[in-house]
């Protein structure tokens, strides 16, 4: 992985417009999810919700962890917090389609 490099860990992205997700976990530690709640309108990566921990990005291959309960997310690296669990602004709901890793 490269300094600066994001990419996605597991997403699922709409089927209508692959560029955005219904909901999406990506590296580092970053969930991006919502664009399918706009269905009906000209879908811009700018209408999904980002929830992101401050981080760098590791050399070396580490563990990392989400955990998403009662309107906060919360990740992890390697067994320990990456910052405070953070507000989710808005529920996190599914579509229709296929989960993708990596």
């Amino acid at each position: 992985v490269q300094p600066g490099q994001t990419f996605s860990l597991i997403r699922k992205p709409l089927a209508s417009n692959r560029a955005v997700s219904c909901w999406g976990w990506f590296h580092p530690a970053t969930l991006r999810f919502g664009a399918n709640d706009f269905h009906s309108l000209a879908l811009q990566e700018t209408w999904e919700e980002v929830v992101a921990a401050e981080s760098d990005t590791p050399t070396e291959l580490t563990h990392e962890a989400v955990v998403v309960a009662n309107g906060t997310a919360q990740f992890y690296r390697n067994g320990q917090t990456l910052g405070p669990a953070l507000p989710i602004p808005r529920a996190i709901t599914d579509c229709d389609g296929t989960t993708e890793l990596g």
